[in-house]
C-alpha cells in the first residue's frame, strides 16, 4: 500500500494529493543539503562524506551508503536525483515500519530487491 501510495502520489489520476506531503518536503529538504553542488544529484561518496559529520543513533558505514544509491538510481548514473532520494527513503522507512516482529522481510524489502535487480540488468551493455 505504502509503495503504491509513493509511486502513484505525483500522477494526475492520483486519489491521493498531498499524502506524505510534509514527510516528503522534508526529505527534499535534506537532498536540497546533501546536493552542495546543485546539479540535482547525489552520489554515494558525497552522501556518506556529508553523513559522517552528522551525530545519528547508529554509525553509517559506506556499505549502507552504496547500497541505498544501488537500490534507488534508476538512471544509471551511480548517483540519486531527487525524486528517487526521496520515494527511496520513504521506501526505506515503510519497509522498517512493515517488517514483522519475527525478523522475517516484508514483500516491500523483496519488491526493492527486484528493482535493484532491474537496475543492475539494464546498466548492463550490450555485446
Amino acid at each position: 500500500m505504502i509503495l503504491s501510495e509513493v509511486s502513484n502520489n505525483n500522477q494526475m489520476n492520483s486519489l491521493c494529493t498531498n499524502c506524505m506531503k510534509k514527510t516528503k518536503f522534508e526529505i527534499q529538504a535534506l537532498f536540497d543539503y546533501l546536493d552542495a553542488d546543485k546539479n540535482g544529484q547525489v552520489d554515494s561518496q558525497g552522501m556518506f562524506n556529508t553523513f559522517k559529520n552528522f551525530n545519528t543513533i547508529f554509525d553509517l558505514t559506506s556499505t549502507m551508503v552504496n547500497a541505498f544509491v544501488l537500490l534507488n538510481d534508476e538512471s544509471g548514473k551511480a548517483s540519486v536525483n531527487r525524486e528517487e532520494f526521496v520515494n527511496g527513503v520513504v521506501l526505506g522507512i515503510s519497509e522498517r515500519e512493515l517488517t514483522n516482529d519475527f525478523g522475517g522481510f516484508s514483500t516491500v524489502h523483496q519488491h526493492l530487491k527486484d528493482i535493484r535487480k532491474n537496475n543492475a540488468e539494464n546498466q548492463r551493455v550490450p555485446k
